[in-house]
This record gives C-alpha cells, structure tokens and sequence, in this order.
C-alpha cells in the first residue's frame, strides 16, 4: 500500500515539475491583453431573433465606432447587413411568450404595438406621454396586459378597449388631515 502511494506521490511531483519549467512559447503580452476591444474586435451584443424566426438581429461594432449599430444576419440566404434603425423599421424581437398565437404585440418606442407573424405588419394601438412597458398574456389570449407608469393596463383585442387594472398614485394623501399641534 506505502509503494502505491509512493509511486501515485512522484507521478504527481514530476508532472508538477515540468509544467513549471515549461516556457511560454505564445508573442502575447499583458499589454496586448489590456488593449481591450481594439485589440481583439468589438463582439456582438444584445442577440435576439426577429419576429419570423428566420433572421439574427444583434448589435455591433465591427468598425471600432463611437457606438454599436444594428445587424441583420438571414439564416435562410446567410446575407448579413447593417439596418439603420429609424421608428418605421425596427426589428420586432420575436417574443418566446407569444409563440402560440398569430399576433405578437410588442412595444416600439413606448407605444403598444401588434404585429401580424405572417406579414410582419404593424398597427399602432397605443401611444400616450407615459410609455408602454412589459406586454404580457395569461390566459385568454384576447387580453393583452401591459404596464403604463406603475399601473396595470388590460387591451381587448375584439373590441378595443383599455381597462386600467390597477390605480397607484404617488405622493401624500391629501385626505389625512394634519395634526396642528405640532410645531
């Protein structure tokens, strides 16, 4: 038993050994390193499918630009281009949540928005000062919750109307009168 581990211990000694007193053979330096992005090129950011399921859209900066831009990669045809993102054509990312149905109703800029799978068209539904933030579904797929400020807001798709589900309202309650013997 002692030989075992005897044999087991200068195995692992000797491997120990000559990784130490290996040389590195590789021309990269710390200071290459450190260059950061310029060095090793910008990678894609902020990866997401389009709404068809058939396009990567990601952000970029191939160029070393100020800031990223926004790419397409089709899967079908492997054409790759920079889209120039304006309110009119922004890639709709396709929503995992909303798979099952025919509509995918998605925010653009603030404003409540549905967009037909098929033809990728869009129709606006809502547009108001207080942006539109995290559009859901639960059970019937008719409703389309969505939340405006801190409030909680249900659209029905048949006949279009917006229910407000919740009211917060910030600051003091006006109601609760003062206590006048303080100072």
């Amino acid at each position: 038993m002692r030989y075992v581990f005897a044999v087991i211990f200068l195995f692992i000694e000797f491997f120990v050994i000559s990784q130490s007193n290996s040389t590195n053979s590789s021309s990269l330096q710390l200071k290459d390193i450190m260059k950061g992005n310029e060095f090793i090129g910008h990678q894609p950011e902020n990866v997401r499918w389009d709404i068809s399921g058939n396009t990567i859209v990601f952000d970029w900066n191939p160029e070393n630009n100020p800031d990223n831009s926004t790419y397409t990669i089709n899967l079908l045809s492997k054409d790759k281009k920079s889209v120039k993102q304006t309110a009119q054509n922004t890639p709709i990312s396709y929503d995992r949540n909303q798979y099952q149905f025919e509509k995918q109703y998605s925010i653009i800029d603030g404003c409540l928005v549905v967009v037909d799978k098929k033809t990728v068209s869009t129709k606006l539904i809502l547009q108001s000062s207080i942006p539109v933030r995290k559009v859901f579904r639960i059970n019937d797929p008719r409703r389309i919750y969505f939340q405006q400020g801190a409030n909680l807001f249900c659209y029905h798709e048949l006949n279009g109307s917006i229910i407000q589900i919740t009211n917060f309202i910030q600051g003091e309650d006006k109601s609760k009168k003062k206590d006048s013997t303080l100072l």
